[in-house]
């Protein structure tokens, strides 16, 4: 059981960790408009 726990904990984090960067809004905009999907923003800030 914990070998399981542990495997599924590291699927989750090495997918969670899979992202395509995107150079500019613009360039995000165009896509997803093309691809009819939304777009995501994620802000992170470290004070």
């Amino acid at each position: 059981m914990k070998n399981l726990i542990i495997i599924l904990f590291i699927i989750a984090l090495s997918s969670t960790a899979y992202c395509k960067a995107v150079e500019s809004l613009d360039n995000a905009m165009t896509l997803s408009k093309e691809k009819n999907k939304p777009i995501l923003i994620d802000v992170f800030a470290d004070w």
